[in-house]
């Protein structure tokens, strides 16, 4: 089982590093190409447009994923069939909920930091849908274990039409860049999401039917707390250039916004792992007569923290030089990026811990956690983000991020009696029935 997960991590990882070549190569363009003004505002706008769509999606995406997996492995091929349905329907409708009521905070009561720029969110709505509803299909895919055409989907073919797409818009919208990277952002997702429905056709196919009838009548219950975890970590990792959009200039929001695109490089071992755990962790289950494997987080503790500290000592030293691809300016963001690695590293020594939880019917934990977190950023923004600025909004989001992990691993602890951690022995974990 180890072998198979550190072979499928490292094609994974491989596609990851193709598309950062290509999103790396898109950002400096975009940055480079359509100003540093243009890209703050961009930068901020779009990071509006990933909290309203994870509002749009509902929790479709985690009713995905602990549902659709053993539906699978059992051959409910018209459940499966089922369930998409259903997601794109309660997708459509959250979608005009959630576009109406922002339309209303911008345009009506003229929400601060947004209603001078209400004309360009309006065109948000449009990429807030359509993202809501890839964000849906790619989920779908996760969960059917199409992992690795996910990837190449989301992370070269996406980042590839979109960096083709910013030349064509910087030619056609001269009068107003920051329209043409919007209309640019539009088109690509348009393109990506016929893609997608393509894919999840041939991989539909390829299900075996046990002739079951579907299963209908599904409760939304559990979406509202799927709903409720997703705006929660939403909030935990974008509050800061969110509250830093409201206390500074959209240049050094820009700048952070680099920063935060670099960091995503460094972890990006915790998001392969997190793109294969769902579909792991139920075949594991599976494979125990359906009983839970929490010592198979020790694993994955020990094998992404070794992932990320190799990434780190190869792109950290040369993180000056990186930056100043986009402009001389966006240098001044590298102690953030420093920042962003260490808490990069406290997330992987923990294993994944909350989507464990989640698969194992308590997410009500995780909901905790995000809460606590939550709670204590603002308060903590108070006084960093005024006073040091981007630093400041960087320590915010490491400061969160540990009482988070920290919160979680006492929850774990207090079920399972296992502290997780990235230096446990390999004949501790086999003993522990780990993998």
């Amino acid at each position: 089982m180890y072998t198979w997960l550190v072979k499928r991590n490292f094609t994974v990882l491989l596609i990851q590093l193709t598309g950062m070549g290509l999103a790396f190569g898109g950002n400096v363009l975009l940055a480079r190409l359509y100003g540093e003004q243009v890209y703050g505002v961009y930068s901020l706008l779009t990071s509006w447009a990933f909290f309203l769509a994870a509002i749009a999606l509902f929790g479709i995406d985690d009713t995905h994923l602990v549902r659709i997996p053993s539906l699978r492995l059992q051959g409910e091929k018209r459940s499966v069939l089922f369930q998409l349905r259903w997601s794109l329907e309660v997708n459509t409708i959250a979608i005009f909920v959630v576009a109406a009521f922002f339309w209303w905070l911008v345009n009506i009561y003229r929400l601060p930091g947004l209603a001078g720029d209400a004309y360009y969110c309006n065109v948000l709505l449009v990429i807030t849908g359509l993202l809501a509803l890839f964000n849906n299909l790619v989920c779908f895919l996760r969960a059917l274990d199409k992992v690795v055409a996910v990837e190449i989907t989301d992370k070269i073919i996406r980042p590839f039409v979109f960096v083709g797409l910013l030349l064509l818009f910087y030619y056609l919208w001269r009068t107003d860049l920051l329209m043409g990277a919007m209309m640019a952002n539009i088109a690509s997702l348009i393109a990506i999401l016929l893609l997608s429905s393509v894919i999840i056709a041939r991989a539909l196919t390829k299900i075996p039917d046990n002739g079951k009838t579907a299963k209908k009548g599904f409760s939304l219950s559990a979406n509202f707390r799927y709903v409720s975890m997703n705006l929660l970590y939403l909030l935990s990792i974008r509050m800061d250039i969110l509250l830093l959009g409201t206390m500074s200039s959209a240049v050094n929001v820009g700048h952070y916004n680099v920063a935060i695109r670099f960091a995503d490089i460094l972890a990006y071992p915790i998001a392969i792992m997190n793109l294969s755990l769902p579909a792991l962790l139920a075949k594991h289950r599976h494979d125990n007569g359906g009983m839970p494997t929490p010592a198979s987080m020790y694993t994955i503790a020990k094998s992404v923290t070794l992932q990320c500290l190799l990434l780190g000592l190869l792109f950290l030293p040369a993180g000056n030089w990186i930056l100043s691809w986009y402009g001389k300016g966006f240098t001044s963001a590298l102690p953030v990026v420093g920042l962003f690695f260490l808490s990069g590293l406290i997330t992987a020594a923990t294993g994944s811990i909350d989507i464990f939880l989640i698969m194992n019917g308590q997410e009500k934990k995780v909901i905790y956690c995000r809460i606590v977190t939550i709670l204590l950023m603002p308060l903590l923004a108070v006084f960093l983000i005024p006073r040091w600025g981007m630093i400041g909004a960087a320590v915010l989001s490491l400061a969160g991020n540990l009482v988070y992990n920290v919160l979680l691993e006492w929850f774990f602890y207090k079920r399972y009696g296992m502290f997780i951690h990235p230096f446990a022995s390999s004949r501790s974990i086999n003993s522990s029935n780990g993998f």
